[in-house]
């Protein structure tokens, strides 16, 4: 068995100390035999294995075949031609001022240079790139990770827009360089979270392939249904026979494990610039999505929660870089607009986005949606064409992205104790103790949050409330006799949630049983759970809960429903 690591990301390392490693080599395989191009760009979130992709394809282009021995792109026609590879990490470039980002760029050329034995004189990084390039005295391999970081970190700093602009304006001639010497360049990979325009950093190389949402590169980063199961099968049997585990069988914990780190879709488009449709239909995706568009787990997040001892759900989705400019900015935006489990942003919003150009005072809508994407906040929904529909790919960043950001809204620091005792209140079906956190939570937000006469704003303050303890929450849950406001799952419990506006709990209630919205979820008592049936009254006047009437049906009077 493989041992797994979530911190260690060159190639080499991983395949030579025996380290789990998921095989992405068939992506860099038709990447590289691909004859339309050889300048590519493509962004991903954080921890979706950008830099292990990047060390993969300097491996490759190092010509260590031995190390691809039982990977695709060993076992292929590929002849691993050896070119010397520039292999930069913008990652860690000093931004404190423009001198220091530009002394830290330079002594980031000069160290490329040293290890290809090249004297350069130049001082400026385009000419110095330029130096390097013609000194090599053969086709080089340009690999680029974490091109946005420099950028990203600068807007949250006082001057950030001076900085800002003149260091996408030093970028802008380092990428012109390469530009310039496409005939002595074999390939080009570029790769960070966010992307900058055309019209900024980009602006001269009109010969870049941005692949981020080829639905034939979709499945790069991140791992598919099928590689889960491929290569994570020991954990998971390991996880099924473990002492009091509550999934009865398999199924059941791949449901749980898919709802809590799954669900991320990098493509909203049918055709693929490198991998045929009939290929893309017969694969992997079919153990996913039938839509044909993959959707993938976060690869740090099911490492890490299979190195626990005894696995168990947690969020590992913390707070760095981008993702606490993505949730400052969402201020900018009304809470319940992103709550929301599908909103929409026309494509332009992501052909046109650039990172450089957002201020913190200056902010649309659809900008802070496509950043909150781009920082793997919100998904796509798997839906084809323009406008794109987004929505929380998974219980994981749901909870932590709300929670969050209703600490942001709320005036009461108390928010976070109501959401997690509502937590241990819904695991364990304690309606009146979770009713009481939830009036607590309610009343801790300002009242210009409220739009006095619209029932779906109270719905999605409520659903963003239990949507941050951490349960699995769907609204709007479509049924042969209508819409769900609400459903909560948990593993012994199923809230099934009407809500009215300005009316009793008592009709909210009897909406539930007279459609019998609960029929399709009574196999679930038969697995041992508690159905919840429960009507919630809001006031417009109070902004809150005025009442609220439960049901339950358990094994014992479930023939009352089954009728």
């Amino acid at each position: 068995m493989n041992r797994i690591t979530t911190n260690k990301f060159d190639f080499a390392e991983l395949i030579m100390n025996n380290w789990l490693y998921v095989d992405k080599t068939e992506y860099a395989y038709r990447l590289l035999i691909n004859p339309a191009s050889t300048f590519y760009f493509c962004s991903r979130p954080r921890r979706f294995g950008k830099s292990l992709f990047i060390s993969t394809l300097e491996s490759i282009f190092q010509g260590k075949r031995e190390l691809f021995e039982n990977l695709y792109i060993g076992k292929s026609d590929y002849s691993f031609e050896e070119y010397p590879v520039l292999h930069f990490d913008f990652s860690d470039l000093d931004v404190t001022t423009y001198e220091d980002f530009r002394e830290s760029f330079q002594l980031k050329i000069r160290k490329q240079a040293e290890r290809c034995n090249i004297y350069i004189t130049a001082s400026s990084p385009s000419t110095m790139l330029d130096q390097l390039i013609s000194g090599l005295g053969m086709k080089a391999v340009i690999l680029i990770d974490e091109f946005d970081t420099p950028v990203t970190r600068t807007l949250t700093m006082s001057d950030g827009k001076s900085l800002s602009d003149k260091i996408v304006q030093t970028f802008s001639s380092f990428y012109s360089s390469i530009k310039a010497n496409e005939r002595n360049v074999r390939f080009l990979f570029i790769t960070g979270i966010t992307k900058l325009s055309n019209m900024s950093i980009f602006s001269q190389m009109n010969n870049l392939s941005d692949i981020s949402m080829d639905q034939g590169f979709s499945a790069a980063f991140g791992y598919t249904q099928k590689e889960l199961e491929d290569n994570f099968s020991a954990e998971i049997e390991t996880k099924l026979q473990t002492s009091g585990c509550q999934y009865h069988t398999r199924n059941e914990f791949l449901t749980a494990l898919r709802d809590y780190y799954d669900g991320y879709r990098f493509s909203n488009n049918e055709a693929s610039s490198f991998i045929e449709s009939d290929e893309l239909n017969e694969r992997e995706y079919r153990y996913g999505d039938m839509s044909g568009i993959p959707s993938v787990y976060n690869p740090v997040s099911i490492g890490k929660y299979f190195s626990q001892r005894n696995p168990s759900f947690s969020n590992f989705w913390d707070e760095t870089g981008v993702s606490t400019l993505a949730v400052e900015l969402s201020r900018k935006v009304n809470l319940l607009d992103i709550v929301d489990q599908e909103a929409t942003v026309p494509l332009s919003a992501f052909t046109t986005f650039d990172i450089s150009s957002i201020s913190a005072g200056n902010v649309s809508r659809s900008s802070v949606l496509a950043l909150l994407y781009y920082s793997g906040y919100l998904t796509q929904t798997g839906t084809t064409g323009s406008p794109i529909s987004l929505r929380f790919p998974n219980i994981e960043v749901a909870s932590s992205f709300t929670g969050s950001l209703v600490s942001r809204y709320s005036s009461d620091d108390s928010v976070q104790t109501a959401i997690g005792l509502g937590r241990n209140a819904m695991r364990e079906g304690q309606t009146e103790t979770f009713m009481h956190c939830l009036k607590s939570y309610l009343a801790s937000f300002s009242y210009l949050l409220f739009d006095k006469d619209k029932e779906r704003q109270y719905q999605l303050l409520f659903l963003s409330f239990c949507i941050a303890t951490g349960l699995k929450a769907t609204a709007e849950k479509h049924t042969n006799r209508g819409r769900i406001d609400a459903t909560i799952e948990s593993e012994k419990h199923v809230y099934i949630i009407e809500m009215k506006l300005n009316s009793s709990a008592d009709s909210a209630l009897s909406q539930i049983m007279s459609k019998e919205y609960y029929y399709g979820f009574l196999g679930d008592v038969r697995k041992g759970r508690r159905i919840h049936l429960l009507g919630i009254g809001f006031s417009t006047d109070s902004r809150n809960i005025t009442d609220w009437k439960e049901e339950i049906i358990t094994s014992d009077n479930i023939t009352l429903y089954n009728s």
